[in-house]
């Protein structure tokens, strides 16, 4: 019975993986090249601390704090390249600091499978992510559609990241909200789930569970979906949907303008 079980999940998985084509994620410390910029600013503060006093000082140089505060920059080509390994197309924004990310977040999010957030943006403690967790599902909520949003965060207290989600979810009256497993809440046609980025220096050793490898996002992502979706029809119908997408430009091949005039007709 379990084997058999099994068996359905992974078949769910493989179809979900067919369907899923693309992943947006907002998170102010994304970072295309992390090793390198962090030396850098390890090596610029240094420089200052070993600069002899003068009479007429130099400027000191600022190093953006994103750069110095261990655990917290997203490594985004490990993240895209995992992605790109599975055929999903994965977009990363970085809103700047004093730049509002919403009218952008939401605009993509319509085109988006999956939408992963930091959670912390520029020190506001969760302010950015709650605003972007509301607009997107009641706009969802417009759309009927469903909906994974996943935090992929290093703050130490995952717990608490869970209670705040839960009191945005709450917000919409009429909405049920429920434990989904292990740091994810399920509220009617949305799912929310809470991973730690890997050098998170988290409180427990649940929460620890809760830490994922860059590689490993694009997968364990997958696999929530998944588990949101499961279902008979909602699996024949992901496979359906699926054979479209592929299958679209030949599709569209077959309708060339060479039948117009018969159309017209």
């Amino acid at each position: 019975m379990a084997k058999k079980a099994q068996m359905e999940n992974d078949l769910a998985v493989e179809i979900v993986s067919d369907f899923l084509q693309s992943v947006v994620i907002v998170d102010d410390e994304a970072d295309f090249d992390p090793v390198l910029h962090q030396a850098a600013a390890v090596a610029a503060k240094e420089k200052q601390e070993t600069i002899k006093p003068s009479r007429f000082p130099k400027p000191r140089l600022k190093i953006p704090e994103r750069l110095t505060r261990e655990g917290n920059i997203l490594d985004a080509k490990r993240v895209v390249d995992a992605f790109a390994e599975r055929g999903i197309v994965c977009a990363i924004l970085r809103p700047a600091e004093g730049e509002d990310p919403s009218d952008r977040t939401l605009k993509i999010s319509r085109r988006a499978d999956i939408l992963v957030l930091d959670w912390n943006f520029h020190a506001d403690n969760g302010d950015t992510a709650r605003q972007l967790i509301r607009g997107v599902l009641g706009g969802d909520m417009q759309d009927n559609r469903r909906r994974l949003i996943a935090i992929y965060t290093a703050e130490r207290d995952l717990g608490e990241i869970l209670t705040s989600v839960r009191a945005v979810l709450l917000e919409t009256k009429g909405r049920t909200v429920r434990r989904g497993g292990s740091y994810a809440l399920d509220a009617g046609d949305a799912r929310v789930v809470v991973f730690a980025k890997p050098e998170s220096q988290v409180q427990t050793r649940r929460a620890r569970r809760q830490i994922v490898a860059y590689e490993d996002l694009a997968g364990v992502l997958i696999r929530q979906f998944s588990a949101f979706m499961y279902g008979l029809v909602s699996n024949v119908a992901l496979k359906s949907v699926a054979a479209l997408r592929s299958n679209t430009h030949q599709l569209l091949k077959q309708l060339g303008p060479e039948l117009d005039a018969g159309y017209l007709w």
